[in-house]
């Protein structure tokens, strides 16, 4: 774990110089990065499983221009609250920031921002009056439900707090048939692997020695090994971060004979750790700058689309030409001086029609000149529709592949999607030159997700190529499922015998699920056979046009749900 319970204490005790500071600003640049800016400063949260982790900075240093969906309800509730308190959970690696604000009710609420920093199960709930506002991660387990309006559950605190446990954590050791570096880890809240094996360490134990097993001068050595990093831990402020291999700790390491490069501010150790560790794979690093690149290309593309749409609008006045210049033709036989305007009866309108001409021409000329413009705008105004169409198509793609970098839960998903940007020339190399990134010659497409409901397959494209794959393997009469008017992934219920209704919503709430608006309580989703499916010629991959369709409205999976599906 990046950053465990006793590490976690040392930043809390940095957390509460913010103490009685207003919240100036929210930022959530990336899905699981949240900067809590104040005038001292800023606090990060790093929600990614895995790399989760809470520090300060003096102000963000990524580009802060693009709002997650809960970072803007964050910066919505949160936005010029005070700070009240800072608390941590025993060691435990969960900690509170206690907001108050007055509403515009002019009532004084209370809000706590709930970090849990928990490997897998790292969330950020936000909780007002005891109840679950909204979550980064909904969920719904056994132990608790973390959904909007939800009585809010922590979950229960294993082992005892390692600096205010008396002697009963020492009762539970000798209990304990596991080897001293996971009973530690169990008997105290918090205490990661590392600094349980540093214990073990100092007392000279063996780490393998299992806590049932212990001597009485065993185990006062060990409690003496104990009292020893409590009381280091104190002495100093800051963390000790190594090298080769990269590790943090709250206190110096007699497990390593390299020397460490000691910080005061355990904040900077940190984020030196984080940056050494996982700065070169860190998947929201990643995201980030694929989400950049489809940026760009969509705003370069609203930029042309507004260009057509303003042309499109100054050919309109074409079939104008034509209706005069057919009036005209239609009343030759007294038209033959030349003059600036003409007044002619309209009999389909049934009204008199003005025309301005050029008097340096006959108005047979002026006709004449009026149909050739005529010809060079109806070809104009034809080629501009069907750029305009070409290009929303772009847009649509665009669209659905910043859906799937949002949604990529793994390296393996992000670089499947990163071959794509570079195989639609989205993605520039960094070598010399500045040539297209070539994609890696990859594997066999992987036909996306696949879950199991009620002995029915359900597939889950979880990029465009995958979708276009899935699309072609179907059968006639499976079924589609798809995010009515939002980018989402497609869907397709594998049909060898009738599903049931059952069946049918759930497969449409996991198209819910895997697309943009699956924070939303409500989505509307459309289900259609995959014969019903077409794929226009020369359109981007992913897209298809569809009928006979039948709209539901689901709510999507939570994340927990997601997770107990079986998944092949």
């Amino acid at each position: 774990m990046p950053v465990d319970g006793v590490i976690l204490r040392k930043i809390v005790t940095q957390l509460r110089s913010f103490h009685t500071e207003s919240l100036k600003q929210v930022y959530a640049p990336a899905k699981s990065r949240l900067y809590l800016i104040f005038s001292s400063g800023c606090i990060v949260v790093n929600a990614e499983p895995g790399v989760s982790a809470v520090y300060l900075l003096d102000w963000p240093r990524e580009a802060v221009d693009v709002l997650a969906p809960f970072g803007s309800l964050l910066r919505k509730k949160l936005k010029g609250a005070r700070l009240r308190e800072i608390r941590q959970r025993g060691t435990d690696r969960v900690v509170e920031l206690v907001f108050q604000k007055i509403e515009t009710s002019q009532e004084l609420a209370e809000y706590r921002l709930i970090l849990e920093l928990m490997g897998r199960s790292t969330n950020v709930v936000l909780v007002k009056e005891g109840l679950v506002v909204d979550a980064l991660r909904r969920s719904v387990t056994e132990q608790r439900a973390i959904l909007p309006r939800a009585p809010f559950k922590y979950y229960p605190m294993r082992g005892a707090d390692f600096f205010l446990s008396g002697d009963e954590w020492i009762e539970h050791l000798q209990k304990s048939r596991q080897p001293l570096e996971k009973a530690l880890s169990q008997v105290f809240a918090g205490v990661s692997k590392l600094l349980a094996l540093e214990i073990v360490a100092r007392s000279g134990l063996d780490p393998y020695e299992r806590g049932c097993d212990l001597e009485e001068r065993e185990l006062g050595t060990l409690v003496r090994a104990v009292q020893g990093v409590r009381e280091e831990f104190k002495s100093r402020p800051g963390c000790y971060l190594y090298h080769d291999p990269v590790e943090i700790a709250p206190v110096s390491l007699v497990l390593r004979d390299d020397d460490p490069i000691y910080f005061d501010d355990p904040s900077k150790a940190l984020a030196e750790y984080l940056k050494l560790r996982f700065g070169a794979s860190n998947i929201e690093s990643k995201r980030r700058s694929l989400e950049k690149a489809v940026r760009d290309k969509l705003k370069n593309r609203f930029v042309l689309l507004e260009k057509l749409r303003k042309e499109f609008e100054e050919a309109e006045g074409f079939e104008k030409l034509k209706k005069n210049a057919e009036l005209i033709f239609a009343n030759a036989h007294r038209l033959t001086r030349k003059t600036a305007e003409v007044h002619l009866r309209d009999w389909e309108a049934q009204s008199e029609v003005s025309v301005k001409l050029d008097p340096s021409l006959t108005p047979i000329e002026n006709a004449t000149k009026m149909m050739k413009t005529y010809s060079k705008l109806k070809r104009k105004r034809d080629m501009i529709q069907r750029r305009m169409k070409d290009v929303e198509h772009e847009i649509h793609y665009l669209e659905s592949l910043a859906a799937y970098i949002e949604m990529a839960e793994t390296r393996e998903e992000l670089r499947i999607l990163e071959d794509e940007l570079g195989e639609q020339g989205l993605l520039k190399s960094k070598e010399k030159g500045g040539k297209t990134h070539k994609p890696a010659k990859s594997k066999e497409i992987r036909l996306g997700k696949r879950f199991e409901f009620e002995g029915f397959t359900i597939l889950v494209g979880r990029n465009n190529k995958e979708n276009d794959a899935l699309r072609q393997s179907a059968g006639a009469k499976d079924l589609w499922f798809h995010a009515r008017g939002v980018p989402g992934a497609h869907v397709f219920l594998k049909v060898d015998r009738d599903p049931s209704k059952e069946v049918i919503v759930f497969a449409a709430r996991i198209a819910a699920s895997f697309s943009r608006a699956r924070y939303d309580r409500k989505v509307a989703v459309d289900v259609t056979e995959v014969r019903r499916l077409r794929k226009p010629p020369k359109s981007p991959p992913g897209y298809v046009l569809y009928d006979n369709e039948e709209t539901l409205m689901v709510e999507p999976l939570t994340l927990e749900e997601l997770k107990d599906l079986k998944e092949g």
